[in-house]
Formats: C-alpha cells, sequence, structure tokens
C-alpha cells in the first residue's frame, strides 16, 4: 500500500560548507522504500530593500497556541527534570484570540545592504529590557538594580503567551531566546525563524499542571542574502556523532495525507549534520598531499565533480529580487517555482540511504564567495511510503487440480481463492502494510484436507512446502 505524507519544516543556515543543512535519511532495515514527490526551498528573509527594515511585534495572551512545535530544541539545565508534554513553544502559528496585550516591540535592522544587517557577533545583550541596550528585549526577569524589577510572565493552565509580528515590511530571519521555569527548573530554548504574515515568531502554551514562568524572551534579526549555492545530493552515511545527537534531529512536521495512515516512523530528518557523499571518499586529497585544497571532498567545492541530483540557487526560489515590500516573498507564488526540479524525477531513498541538502561554495580560489549569516530556509516534501518490496507468499509441492483459499489469519475473511489450480507451484502477491499473518487452506478430492493456521508473511514474502496427504478413506 502507497501512502502520501507531507513534510514542513524549517532548516537554519548555520552549517559550514559540505555538511547537510536537511538531510532526510530512511532508516536502515526499515523495509520502506520512500519517493521524493516534490521538494521546495524557500528563502525567509529580505532581498534588495533599498531601505532599512522594521518589523512591529506584539506579544498577546490568549487561551491557546498553535504551530510547529520546537520542543526538539529545548536544553534542560536541570538534565535529570523531565520535559512535561504539555508545555510547548511553537513557531509558524498563532493564538485563539488577540485582545490581551503584553508588550509591543520593534525589531530594526542596522543597514539596508547586504551583510551590513548581521548582529550575530554583536556583544549587545539582546534579551535585556531596560537601558541602552534594550534592542530585541522584550522581557527579562530582575537581574541586578540598573534593570529594574521585572516579575515573570506567568503562564496558568490553559494558557498561552503568543509573539505575533503585526506589520511585515519584508521578511527577516530573526533569532528568538526563551527562558522559562517550569516546576521551578529552568528551560531554554533558542532557534532562528522568519517574519511572515499572520504566523507567530514564538508561543508558549500550558495546557498542564505545572507552574509555568517566562523569565525572559527577546530576538535579534540575523543573516544576509549573500548566498553560496545548494546541492542536492545522495548520503552515503551520516556521521556517527551526529546520529546520536537528538539535537540535529528535527522533529519536522510530517503530515499524513490520509488522516488513517500511521506516522511515518523510516523517516529522520538531520540539520546542520556532517556526512561522507555517496560512493566517493571523505576527502580527496589528505592532509599530507601537496595537493590543493587539501581535506575537501566534492561537496566542499566547486573543483571536484561528484554525484549531484540537483543544484539550486537560493535567491531564485521564490524570492522577490528586489523592492521593500516583499510579504509574499516571490515573483511566482506556485508550487512549480517552489520546486527545485524534482517534481516527476520519482528520486528514491532506500533503507540505509538519505539525500541532503549542501551549501556549497568555492574554496580554492582567493577570494572565498560570500558566505550567509543566519537564514532561514523553510524546505517543504511530498514523500511517498511504501514497502520496499512486493512480497509473495509461495506454495510449492501442490497436487495439480488443488482448490487453494487464503484467510485472515483466525478469520472467515477470504483473501484470494483458486478451484482446480493445475500448476505444481502458487505465488500469490500480497500487501504487506495490510495483511501479516494468514491461514493457508488446501483442499483436493482424494486427499486430507490441509490448513496453516497463524502463517506469518512478514515484509519479505513468504515461501512454505506443501504435502499433500492421500486420503485412503476417499471412495
Amino acid at each position: 500500500m502507497k501512502r502520501q505524507y507531507r513534510l514542513s519544516t524549517e532548516a537554519n543556515w548555520q552549517s559550514m560548507f559540505g555538511q547537510a543543512l536537511l538531510a532526510l535519511v530512511n532508516t536502515s532495515g526499515s523495509g520502506r522504500k520512500l519517493t521524493l514527490r516534490s521538494l521546495e526551498l524557500s528563502v525567509q528573509s529580505i532581498a534588495g530593500a533599498s531601505s532599512a527594515q522594521m518589523s512591529n511585534a506584539t506579544l498577546w495572551q490568549c487561551a491557546s497556541a498553535s504551530g510547529e512545535s520546537m520542543n526538539w530544541k529545548a536544553v534542560r539545565h536541570d538534565s535529570g527534570t523531565a520535559l512535561p508534554s504539555t508545555v510547548v513553544v511553537r513557531r509558524g502559528g498563532g493564538g485563539n484570540d488577540y485582545a490581551a496585550r503584553l508588550r509591543r516591540i520593534v525589531a530594526l535592522r542596522s543597514g539596508a545592504a547586504a551583510g551590513t544587517q548581521n548582529t550575530l557577533n554583536n556583544p549587545r545583550s539582546w534579551g535585556r529590557l531596560g537601558g541602552k541596550f534594550s534592542r530585541g528585549g522584550l522581557i527579562r526577569s530582575a537581574m541586578g538594580a540598573s534593570v529594574g524589577t521585572v516579575e515573570p510572565i506567568t503562564i496558568p493552565q490553559n494558557t498561552a503567551v503568543v509573539l505575533m509580528a503585526d506589520t511585515v515590511q519584508a521578511s527577516m530571519p530573526l533569532r528568538v531566546h526563551a527562558q522559562v521555569a517550569i516546576d521551578g527548573k529552568t528551560v531554554t530554548w533558542e532557534y532562528v525563524t522568519a517574519t511572515r504574515p499572520g504566523l507567530s515568531l514564538f508561543s508558549l502554551e500550558n495546557t498542564g499542571a505545572s507552574v509555568v514562568k517566562l523569565l525572559a524572551l527577546g530576538i535579534q534579526e540575523v543573516g544576509t542574502t549573500d548566498t553560496p549555492y545548494l546541492r542536492l545530493v545522495p548520503v552515503g552515511q551520516v556521521y556517527g556523532v551526529d546520529v546520536s545527537d537528538s539535537s540535529r534531529q528535527i522533529q519536522a512536521q510530517l503530515t499524513p495525507m490520509d488522516s488513517a495512515y500511521p506516522a511515518l516512523s523510516a523517516l529522520t530528518v538531520f540539520t546542520d549534520v556532517g556526512f561522507v557523499p555517496y560512493g566517493v571518499p571523505e576527502k580527496y586529497m589528505t592532509d599530507t598531499t601537496a595537493g590543493s585544497p587539501r581535506g575537501f571532498n566534492y561537496l566542499h567545492t566547486k573543483d571536484f565533480n561528484g554525484p549531484v541530483l540537483r543544484i539550486a540557487f537560493p535567491e531564485m526560489e521564490i524570492n522577490k529580487p528586489g523592492g521593500a515590500a516583499e510579504d509574499m516573498l516571490g515573483h511566482g507564488y506556485g508550487h512549480l517555482n517552489a520546486d527545485i526540479g524534482v517534481r516527476k524525477s520519482g528520486i528514491t531513498i532506500n533503507p540505509g540511504e538519505g539525500l541532503a541538502i549542501v551549501a556549497s561554495a568555492e574554496t580554492a580560489v582567493g577570494v572565498q564567495a560570500a558566505f550567509s549569516g543566519w537564514p532561514s530556509l523553510h524546505f517543504a516534501a511530498q514523500i511517498d511510503d511504501e514497502p520496499q518490496f512486493s512480497p509473495y507468499l509461495t506454495l510449492t509441492g501442490l497436487v495439480s487440480g488443488s482448490d487453494i483459499v487464503i484467510l485472515t489469519a483466525g478469520t472467515g475473511t477470504i483473501l484470494n481463492s483458486l478451484d482446480s489450480y493445475g500448476g505444481t507451484s502458487y505465488a500469490w502477491n500480497y500487501d504487506p502494510d495490510s495483511v501479516s499473518s494468514v491461514d493457508v487452506c488446501i483442499y483436493k478430492p482424494g486427499y486430507v484436507p490441509l490448513a496453516v493456521r497463524n502463517l506469518a508473511l512478514g515484509v519479505a514474502g513468504a515461501s512454505i512446502p506443501v504435502q499433500q496427504v492421500v486420503d485412503r478413506n476417499y471412495q
């Protein structure tokens, strides 16, 4: 049975050249075949604005919140304390209503030209409240006399706080930092998102009995739109240290196209991971060689060729090349313009295989290609999930002319039947998603009826030898 799922998530451009910004890996031994039907990319950052931009945002108190869960980014200050499932931080959603305003904020760019708005290395304390260093600070509880007494915001049961961008003159990549006390234990969230009309930058929802207090919340614009190009490449192996690092596994939103479908357990989504490309060495030239560049595989540089399925230039992916009002982020709004050439290609990820989107740039030249800051990239994909094999139940040693009945194990539901089958071997193709075990009954005049009960089939198929016994009482 073929099932289809929709992937929607964001990855941040903090990866080194040659690292995977986004990697889709089919678990080894999963028995599932994953086929990409589309892979879309959009840059969630401003491009070519002629003047500095700003985005007004409001922190609201709501009854509930929605959006993509960011709990996979939570860092517990006490690792021995579990994060309650009832406390969720989200992005890209909203609240149930906007009546109770807690605070307003204006996030200013430090410049209009590319490369001038990156404040990652700025020593300002962007989470503080008050004083000349307050830019980006929404709330911070008391840390000293100079800051003043600021009560933490308490989020009681069935309550949420939601940070919404009010006016989006141009989409901006923002780093969000939140510190929350949950039953007296501190948890920190930090992630990158982008301003988009009608979607939240941050929300914190409490649906349980935990005592939840928002201690600090700050936002900061980061990144530029100077980007190298991207390659879609096959993955040979993800670094073991990254596989075991849960912070590199995106708990992406994988939505089944039919609500009856189970979760897509075969797929793992990684970000910022090192990997060995499929079919080529990790390094073309070792560190001890005289050649240049040393220690690079083809993903780090344009100088070597390796397996590449697609090449994409982010500036051309649904990104308007200029102008101040870029709310819709695109010169084309259709699916065709968002996809990076994967539609109808039938790119398949078998068990143990993967695909990666990698930032690539020229390294064997005197001047390094422009490197981006932290623009936020949105990825979406349509993925087919089906059994890797089309398995068969094979019956051998049949007496010609036998009747064959195959039923769902322990029931009277007939899955397949044949009368007076003329062969001595029979193969029945079944769907392992819907059939796990069967009863097989074989009848032939002059022979004792044969029944095989509760035969487990599995994903790879099954074969059983049939031994029909002559009925000596048959007349």
